[in-house]
């Protein structure tokens, strides 16, 4: 189970990554475009190599959609460890 801490700082994050100013920025973006915004503004880092070639192929192979990404992103232990702690969220 996530901790309330956890918790939290999900339910922040869900509600920033599907705001409508959000959803104007990814509209706006390509496949490739799409993938950078969200390791910036996300993860705060630039996308490794062997994780942006994932993104990349599921997105044009149809295996995940741009929603998918966006939550995997969030959910990742990486977000909550690097920003939710970080931050105190």
């Amino acid at each position: 189970l996530a901790s309330m801490q956890d918790k939290n700082c999900l339910d922040i994050a869900n509600m920033i990554a599907n705001s409508p100013e959000a959803n104007n920025i990814y509209a706006s973006l390509d496949n490739n475009g799409f993938i950078f915004y969200l390791y910036r503004s996300i993860l705060m880092r630039e996308p490794d190599s062997e994780g942006f070639a994932f993104y990349q192929n599921a997105i044009e192979a149809g295996t995940l959609s741009r929603y998918a990404i966006i939550m995997g992103f969030i959910h990742s232990p990486e977000f909550r460890e690097n920003i939710c702690n970080t931050y105190g969220l």
